[in-house]
């Protein structure tokens, strides 16, 4: 047993050497396995020695050291020898992890890559530190990290979290950060600070956490998840700084930074900002506006999505499932959980898009919309009054109506618009529909019109402005007794057949057909022919309604196409316009 004891402790010291030198530093495999071999050899002799004074008491030779009162005092020599082999593995350990330059006032902190891998810089050398592997930093090394990962630096002032593409270099036990470019998530302990310094100025977080993203092209953006987190820039030699709230961001550029605005709470899923948001609470952390990242939930109750409405104003009614603030009147109002709120949204013509937008206490936004659309009232507007040779002609355009809606003509003398005027014409509206000759007027006098629009309800929903026209006509027949005689002949359709007369021209695809007949009395003047002229409305004119032109030495047309429904029809001398209408005969289909 004693033989074999040498190889025993052999093997043991060569576990305590791959374990001492496991960390894969090529910059000092030459010192470590000279370190190794000289440790071997020196261990070797030790023992050896050991073994042949063990031998040399056996045998009964004593020296010196078999007189001495201690009987065991040759095995502490030898464990002695052992424990200073130990001490020497030991700091060959540390020169080769890098720690034996590291005096206790150059430490800085420890680096853990959670993924991927990074390089620490350190005096124009280079160490690759891979997954799951830990690195003692100094005071002055640079930190860069790879595509894909995620490395944790933990100092006596707290976690300084680094993300993909990133580089940091750690200045002093300050708590100073120099972040040249990437994601950095700052976790201050209690009572401390961290200054990261950017090329655009400095974030200081303050027993709080903040995560800070520098881009070269967009500057600097500081984010408060949780505490007192402050952006400062220099500029013209002094200093200026801004506090930022929790759930808030500022930008920093140019030696500028920007007002508070809402934090983006998509970067809250950052793998970076989840990774350091479980820690947090791993460590007992406030995890801040990060603890949540979930939108509330907004239901609009009114009004209904897709309804439509007359007014101008609505209103809105909705709910949130989380406390928190609705946005509305340009402010954030306070709301609670599944409790309504409401307030006034106002519409344009058309559809109107409705967005309902309140966040959380964690400042998580959710967003709900619906459409309403702002049904017109209707509108109008008199386009034409002109003087014409049967009367004066108006032109109207309308707008927002249905069938229901009516018309009315007012007509008065003077140019003041009111409602009591006299009402010349009352006739349904349409978009088509939209003109009408006065032949009523007198020649020589100068007539004011407007036009009104009635809605469904009877009630007047919109007029025009009034315009005016001298008439040039003469309404009623002259001295000389110009008299048109109108007379209808028959009708006939294609359902019934010939109604009131023999004539077989029947067309079964051709509507209702009315055959007129007249004839004329009186000096009527100089015309050229007739104009035949129907309508469904009282008192047709050209030009306006429907019309045909005859010949002189014609009194006889048949007008085809006819609907059914009342239509009035009426025949005039035509000059250039119709100087006498005939009287008025009506046909039913």
């Amino acid at each position: 047993m004693t033989e074999n004891k040498p190889h025993k402790d052999l093997n043991n010291l060569e576990e305590i050497l791959k374990k001492s030198f496991s960390h894969k530093s090529k910059m000092r495999e030459n010192f470590a396995q000279d370190l190794r071999a000289k440790l071997i050899s020196k261990y070797q002799s030790n023992l050896l020695n050991n073994h042949n004074m063990a031998e040399s008491e056996k045998t009964g030779k004593k020296g010196l050291l078999s007189r001495l009162p201690f009987k065991h005092l040759n095995i502490a020599i030898a464990g002695a020898g052992f424990f200073a082999l130990g001490i020497i593995a030991v700091l060959g350990y540390m020169y080769i992890q890098g720690t034996d330059s590291l005096p206790f006032q150059k430490r800085f902190g420890t680096l853990h890559v959670v993924k991927g891998s990074a390089t620490v810089l350190r005096d124009g050398e280079e160490i690759n530190i891979g997954k799951d592997e830990e690195f003692p930093l100094a005071k002055g090394d640079t930190v860069e990290t790879d595509e894909d990962t995620i490395a944790d630096v933990e100092t006596e002032d707290g976690r300084v979290s680094m993300s993909s593409e990133t580089v940091a270099k750690f200045e002093n036990d300050e708590g100073d950060v120099s972040v040249e470019k990437g994601d950095v998530y700052a976790r201050s302990t209690e009572d401390t600070e961290i200054n990261l310094e950017t090329p655009d100025g400095k974030v200081k977080v303050d027993d709080g956490a903040s995560f800070t993203s520098v881009r070269d092209e967009e500057g600097t953006t500081a984010r408060n998840i949780q505490g007192k987190v402050e952006g400062s820039v220099e500029k013209d030699g002094e200093e200026a700084s801004k506090e930022i709230s929790e759930g808030k961001q500022i930008r920093i550029k140019d030696n500028e930074i920007s007002d508070e605005e809402e934090m983006d709470r998509e970067d809250l899923k950052d793998p970076l900002c989840e990774h350091n948001t479980d820690k947090d609470e791993e460590e007992g952390y406030d995890p801040g506006t990060a603890e949540d990242t979930t939108a509330p939930e907004i239901t609009v109750v009114e009004p209904e999505n897709g309804s439509s409405t007359f007014s101008s104003k609505i209103t809105v009614k909705a709910k949130s499932n989380e406390d928190g603030w609705a946005k509305y009147n340009g402010t954030w109002n306070a709301i609670k959980a599944n409790e309504e709120f409401s307030y006034e949204a106002e519409l344009s013509k058309g559809s109107n898009d409705i967005t309902v937008t309140a966040k959380d206490k964690y400042y998580n936004i959710g967003t709900a919309t619906v459409k309403v659309i702002l049904e017109s009232k209707g509108a109008i507007s008199l386009n034409e009054v002109t003087a014409k040779s049967n009367g004066i002609f108006l032109r109207w355009n309308a707008s927002g109506i249905n069938s229901n809606y009516k018309y009315i003509v007012r007509r008065s003398l003077s140019t003041k618009n009111t409602s009591s005027d006299p009402t010349v014409l009352t006739m349904k509206a349409t978009k088509d529909d939209v003109s009408w000759t006065d032949t009523s007027t007198v020649y020589g006098k100068t007539y004011y019109y407007h036009v009104i629009l009635l809605g469904e309800d009877g009630k007047e929903v919109d007029r025009t402005y009034t315009k005016g026209a001298k008439a040039i006509n003469v309404a009623t027949p002259p001295s000389t007794g110009c008299s048109i005689s109108l007379a209808l002949l028959s009708k006939w359709s294609s359902l019934s057949g010939l109604i009131g007369s023999e004539d077989k021209h029947l067309n079964p695809s051709s509507g209702g057909y009315a055959k007129v007949s007249w004839s004329v009395s009186g000096d009527c003047g100089e015309y050229s022919g007739f104009k035949v002229v129907w309508s469904q409305s009282p008192n047709p004119t050209y030009p306006g309604d429907s019309a045909a032109y005859v010949d002189k030495n014609t009194s006889v047309h048949t007008i085809s196409g006819l609907t059914s429904g009342t239509w009035y029809i009426r025949v005039g001398t035509y000059n250039g316009g119709v100087t006498h209408y005939s009287n008025q005969v009506t046909v039913t289909f």
